[in-house]
């Protein structure tokens, strides 16, 4: 179908802006521009409570917590998207807040490390750190200890996947349920999906380009942590919503990892919500396309985490 009409009139402000391309600028360079784009974005939902902390080791790792107001019946770690190069706690308040009050969820969003400057694995590794701190410390800063989430969008949704993997693999944190947005699951610049279509947004070059601030050895692309769909074994990992959107070059791949985890019989649903571009959730809450998804999102926690 069609492009959704509202998400066409958000590209085309977009273009009208001027914004520069990934790969056209350094990665440092569109931080910066990024960062003052966010700081005229509005405050999004109010919340009960919101909190910095940073986790102690080696590395500090920036953490925020986000506290809706009403009940919450479970904690979600947030990774936010970027390609695992743009994005951190500020450009992604927005959507922790929207994440917060949409799915009733304390939210801890990580500040992992960005690539060029820290290739992989240090978001998986971050990540991770973050995940075994939320266990920890949820009942602490919250008061309970409601069952754990995990889940992001696009390189978000990767690091979610990566996550679950990796808590079943070394006996880590129980999660309840993933929620992987049109995530990246296989790091092959030569997959046929890649060059199915032009992309509204979201172009194969600029993919190239994340990947090759984020895994510039090529070997490291076909490591489970990088590219969670070529782990040996999908069982045991913890029920998963999957979001693909019909005009985005990662959709096959996001829709293949459903498959897979489902064929693992992990409990799984995939929905592609069409008319839509990769990452339209997350900055775009009032569009009807993302009050669906937010809808579907909610009644799939529902039938897992007991209130």
């Amino acid at each position: 179908m069609p492009i959704d009409s509202d998400i066409q009139t958000m590209l085309d402000q977009m273009e009208a802006v001027g914004f520069p391309h990934p790969g056209e600028i350094s990665a440092a360079e569109m931080r910066a521009m990024l960062a003052g784009v966010n700081a005229a974005m509005p405050v999004g939902p109010e919340m009960e409570l919101v909190q910095d902390h940073v986790i102690d080791g080696s590395i500090p790792i920036p953490v925020r917590l986000y506290i809706p107001k009403g009940e919450i019946r479970a904690a979600l770690l947030h990774l936010h998207g970027g390609g695992w190069t743009l994005g951190d706690i500020e450009s992604s308040d927005f959507a922790s807040r929207t994440y917060a009050q949409r799915l009733r969820c304390a939210v801890l969003a990580v500040d992992y490390r960005l690539a060029p400057e820290h290739p992989f694995p240090a978001a998986v590794e971050d990540s991770y750190t973050g995940l075994l701190w939320a266990a920890e410390n949820i009942r602490r800063l919250i008061g309970r200890n409601p069952p754990l989430i995990v889940g992001g969008d696009s390189a978000g949704g990767n690091l979610s996947a990566v996550m679950c993997q990796l808590a079943r693999d070394r006996d880590g944190p129980a999660i309840a349920v993933q929620i992987l947005i049109n995530p990246a699951t296989n790091g092959d610049m030569d997959a046929p999906a890649l060059s199915a279509f032009e992309s509204p947004f979201l172009t194969r070059d600029e993919i190239r380009w994340f990947y090759d601030q984020y895994v510039p050895n090529q070997q490291d692309r076909a490591d489970p942590r990088m590219a969670p769909i070529l782990a040996a074994s999908l069982e045991g990992l913890p029920p998963a919503f999957v979001l693909t959107c019909e005009y985005d070059l990662l959709r096959d791949e996001g829709e293949a990892y459903a498959s897979r985890l489902a064929l693992s019989g992990v409990a799984t649903v995939l929905k592609r919500y069409p008319g839509t571009t990769h990452s339209f959730l997350p900055q775009n809450p009032w569009l009807k396309r993302s009050q669906e998804a937010f809808a579907d999102i909610d009644r799939f926690i529902t039938g897992f985490v007991n209130e």
